[in-house]
């Protein structure tokens, strides 16, 4: 509401590097258009390097200003993903809560805050049957309406990369 950016990345280890590297999701903020911006603020990692919150997905509650974030979350060491994370953060961006489990299996969870205290998430069922969903929550988030999820596409031939249960994580980048 201020005229703040915010923009939301992921870091990780440089490309040449073979170790295993620490992951973060972060957020850098500008307050002058985009000109600049400040050194970037964690909003999700794990401190034991095992769970990565992969393609974080921003909105804003345009009631209060707090920014809710959701995350493809994948297990390293499992090599499996895990459910779907959310996390919420105070309206500058600077203090996050860790994220929890949103209580559906889905990639790249892409949320909506609404006007009337709901959340929407559209998000990547890679599963069986593979699909693209939509989930709603009345709590902005603590809870999802799993009954009424929409299924507004689903590949009806063979299976999606990665539902076979594990994967190593350079199957990832091939």
């Amino acid at each position: 509401a201020n005229g703040d950016i915010a923009i939301y990345a992921e870091s990780w280890k440089t490309y040449y590097d073979a170790g295993e590297g620490e992951h973060h999701a972060i957020l850098a903020l500008s307050h002058d258009g985009g000109h600049t911006f400040e050194p970037p603020l964690v909003v999700a990692n794990d401190p034991a390097n095992v769970v990565f919150f992969w393609d974080q997905r921003l909105t804003v509650d345009p009631r209060t200003g707090q920014m809710i974030g959701m995350f493809w979350t994948h297990d390293r060491r499992a090599e499996q993903d895990r459910n779907a994370h959310i996390a919420w953060g105070s309206p500058d961006g600077r203090h996050w809560s860790v994220p929890l489990d949103a209580g559906f299996a889905g990639q790249i969870p892409s949320p909506l805050a609404l006007s009337d205290g709901r959340l929407l998430a559209v998000y990547v069922h890679r599963h069986y049957p593979p699909s693209l969903r939509a989930i709603l929550s009345g709590d902005y988030g603590k809870t999802w309406d799993a009954a009424h999820e929409l299924v507004f596409y689903e590949k009806k031939l063979g299976d999606e990369a990665g539902m076979q249960g594990q994967r190593a994580i350079a199957d990832y980048y091939a």
